[in-house]
């Protein structure tokens, strides 16, 4: 009886608490949502005016394959051919990669990457 008595006090005091603090935290919203629409108008500078301008051209990215990951693909690829669900059980999975996963980026490597999949796959 004392136990629940005791924290029903304190859940009391927490209550307490929260009601004197969230009119602070609503001003101190409201204080930050302006400070932040103030300094949104900037002047457009030569480095940002040269980073828009580079992010327009649109270059793509190079995506760069580690060689261990791809003479794994290849070398299970070489093992169980298209058994994707051996792959997945195989001892050098060490990513314990699923059978979806490994047949996606078999494909993705084989579709990016098309004569570098072939000289390792077919060795």
């Amino acid at each position: 009886m004392i136990l629940s008595t005791m924290r029903a006090a304190k859940r009391e005091r927490r209550l307490r608490l929260f009601l004197e603090m969230a009119p602070l935290v609503k001003n101190s919203r409201k204080r930050a949502s302006k400070a932040s629409s103030k300094s949104s108008v900037t002047k457009e500078t030569p480095t940002v005016a040269a980073l828009q301008a580079k992010a327009s051209v649109g270059e793509r990215v190079k995506h760069h394959i580690p060689q261990a990951d791809l003479l794994l693909l290849a070398e299970l690829v070489r093992r169980h051919s298209a058994d994707y669900e051996a792959m997945s059980l195989d001892r050098r999975n060490a990513y314990q990669l699923t059978p979806g996963q490994l047949r996606q980026r078999i494909a993705r490597m084989s579709r990016q990457f098309p004569d570098v999949w072939q000289k390792y796959a077919a060795v």
